[in-house]
């Protein structure tokens, strides 16, 4: 009967405070998480003032692929329609 108890309080007790230090634990590194990613973002917004200046853009038809300049070829393989 102790044993039944003492099972029952360190279920209502421990179980609880165990579960609190553990979301602790959890908070403090989800703040040491924050440092890193506030340092990614000051990088990302310098990367963005820098290519605010850049125009260039690529003339493409489609993500990752740039259509040819009639430059590329040599001239008896380009063929006008």
């Amino acid at each position: 009967m102790k044993k039944f108890i003492s099972g029952i309080v360190f279920g209502i007790t421990i179980i609880p405070i165990l579960d609190s230090v553990a979301e602790l634990v959890c908070g403090g590194i989800e703040a040491l998480k924050i440092k890193n990613t506030k340092k990614v973002v000051k990088g990302n917004v310098e990367i963005a003032k820098i290519q605010e200046g850049v125009e260039e853009k690529p003339e493409t038809v489609c993500m990752g692929f740039q259509v040819p300049s009639k430059e590329d070829y040599n001239n008896g393989e380009w063929e006008e329609e």
